[in-house]
């Protein structure tokens, strides 16, 4: 009881201390300093009795002046373990931003009089990084092409009080670094120096992952600059970082039902948890593109290291924030990074062995899914020149494994249609580089899965008929290359007239039939119910002549352009 009287009375004296503000500061510090064992014994407590009351004011600057004076009266008096937890608890406890970034600094001030093994580092840090993931982030209209603007885009200014906090933040680290860098045997200090390190690639993660970086801020400038120079200090070098984390750690997803399936990095931001075995991947990615895309801060990063070495470093990251990301700031980043590590490797350069890897076919995956999914023009735009990219980088080996991994694991026509391309591409640079006996066995092979006839309906024909026309512009530019038919692909040809031209004609020609025979009827006016039936996602549409007029003659234009193709190819093959 006497000590709740203690508590109480010295609780009343700052309270009219705060109230009267440089009034009567020095009476307050006399009356605290009479009262310095009292204070000692019980500062967490008075401390955390004032924050209720705190979080109940509206404090003028002069007012928080004095309660700075009171938080420094207590940093030279109290005990600093007892304080630490104290003012870790204020600022759980704290949404004022004022009175938060009061604390941030002492809070750091109180931890670095501890010895480093009581710093109680992942604590504080996962305290703090809690706040920065509850403040509301400025979220507007900002345009990434001329022609184009995105919705949901962090700011890169932000609010002043946003932008404010995320400068307090990481200065809080930079109060530990000079004691970090020095220390580097002790184990307490390594310790502490992991834990500075995982706080600040979570900064790296949000919010400077959520911000575009094309016309950064002055404050934005000045925090990804402290960031890095930070990391710099703590780790051999900035690309030391990336060989902490391993491949292992990536979440197996699937692509089947062309939808991304994997719990998305946004619901695992919104944990501040800090794991001591774990630097933040979306973090590590957003610094590589900070250091390879927008090649700045390069005196950090070792200039002598192959292009393939430092794509297989940056893989991991990169990989789990595109696949699992649902934002478009962050996957046009994760893009824009691939294609500038992809660019300087050497065509054909990676062998089979790493395209093995199961990230590198979730890549194909992911930027098939951006190039048909993605509402964003700039991203599907992106994808579709990063793809061809990727995978020319690869030997004719390891291309013929990927591009059989697309074939057997792909049900969309326009899909395989582009794949078809790509393959004829291959098959050129196969004849061009004089590889044409490994060329061959690589062209058979994908021959016989793209020289298949669909199974199913008519509809399902039609659908098909990117498909087909692709597979027929293969198989033409394949005979037109190789007149003399000396190519084991080309004398294979009859076999592909039996199997699949001959009975893609016949169906063409027999759905076209139908076709005209339907737009005939509706010509005539006739009452005969209607053989065509159009479905948007999945739901077929009311019954409308004139769309159904228009949709008919869309489909005959189609068919014949792919007749003709046909027809084309079937004149060379007999010539």
């Amino acid at each position: 009881m006497e000590d709740q009287v203690k508590i109480q009375f010295l609780l009343e004296k700052i309270k009219s201390g705060i109230r009267d503000g440089q009034d009567n500061i020095e009476d307050l510090l006399d009356t605290l300093d009479s009262s310095k064992d009292d204070l000692k014994e019980h500062g967490w407590s008075v401390i955390s009795c004032l924050n209720d009351w705190l979080q109940e004011q509206d404090l003028a600057k002069r007012q928080i002046d004095v309660l700075l004076a009171f938080y420094k009266h207590m940093i030279d008096i109290g005990q600093p373990k007892e304080l630490a937890y104290a003012f870790l608890e204020s600022c759980n406890a704290f949404k004022n931003g004022t009175l938060y970034k009061l604390l941030v600094p002492l809070l750091a001030q109180v931890l670095c009089k501890l010895p480093p093994k009581q710093q109680s580092l992942d604590i504080a840090c996962s305290t703090l990084l809690g706040h920065i993931k509850s403040l509301a982030w400025t979220s507007q209209t900002y345009s990434i092409a001329e022609d184009e603007a995105h919705p949901g885009l962090i700011s890169s200014t932000g609010t002043t009080e946003t932008d404010d906090m995320l400068i307090y933040v990481i200065d809080f680290a930079n109060n530990f670094l000079s004691t970090l860098a020095k220390e580097a045997l002790c184990n307490d200090f390594i310790q502490n120096r992991r834990w500075i390190t995982i706080y600040l690639a979570q900064v790296l993660h949000y919010p400077m992952l959520y911000i575009h970086y094309d016309n950064p801020s002055e404050t934005l400038v000045h925090c990804v600059g402290s960031v890095i120079d930070s990391l710099a200090i703590l780790s051999p070098t900035l690309t030391y970082l990336f060989t902490i984390e391993k491949a292992a750690d990536q979440p197996a997803i699937s692509f089947t039902t062309r939808k991304l399936i994997a719990q998305p990095i946004e619901e695992e931001m919104c944990s501040a948890d800090m794991n001591e075995s774990s630097v933040s991947l979306p973090g590590l990615a957003n610094l590589a593109y900070i250091l390879f895309y927008e090649n700045k801060y390069e005196e950090h990063v070792p200039q002598i290291m192959s292009s393939a070495h430092k794509l297989s470093l940056v893989f991991p990251s990169l990989s789990h924030i595109y696949i699992r990301s649902r934002n478009s700031v962050v996957a046009l980043k994760a893009i824009r990074l691939l294609r500038s590590l992809l660019s300087p490797i050497g065509v054909a350069e990676l062998s089979e062995s790493y395209a093995e890897q199961t990230m590198i076919k979730d890549t194909i995956d992911y930027l098939f899914w951006s190039m048909q999914y993605t509402d964003m023009m700039t991203i599907r735009q992106n994808a579709a020149k990063a793809l061809p990219l990727l995978l020319s980088k690869f030997n004719h080996r390891a291309r013929y494994h990927l591009f059989k991994y697309i074939l057997d694991d792909e049900d969309s026509p326009e899909i395989l249609s582009y794949t078809y391309s790509l393959i004829k591409d291959f098959i050129h640079e196969c004849w061009s580089t004089g590889d044409n006996d490994k060329g061959a066995v690589y062209a058979l092979d994908l021959m016989d899965k793209i020289f298949l006839v669909p199974n199913g309906d008519n509809g399902r024909l039609i659908a098909d008929l990117d498909k087909i026309s692709a597979a027929l512009n293969l198989a033409r530019y394949l005979t037109s290359r190789d007149k003399s038919r000396s190519a084991p692909y080309t004398r294979q040809m009859n076999r592909y007239i039996k199997s699949y031209v001959e009975p893609i004609g016949n169906c063409l020609h027999s759905e076209l039939k139908q076709l005209k025979a339907s737009l005939e009827n509706l010509d005539k006016g006739s009452d005969r119910q209607s053989e065509i039936t159009i479905t948007v996602g999945d739901e077929a549409l009311k019954n409308n002549e004139e769309l159904e007029r228009n949709t008919i003659n869309s489909c005959i234009n189609k068919i014949e352009l792919v007749l003709f193709v046909h027809d084309c190819l079937t004149d060379s093959l007999n010539s």
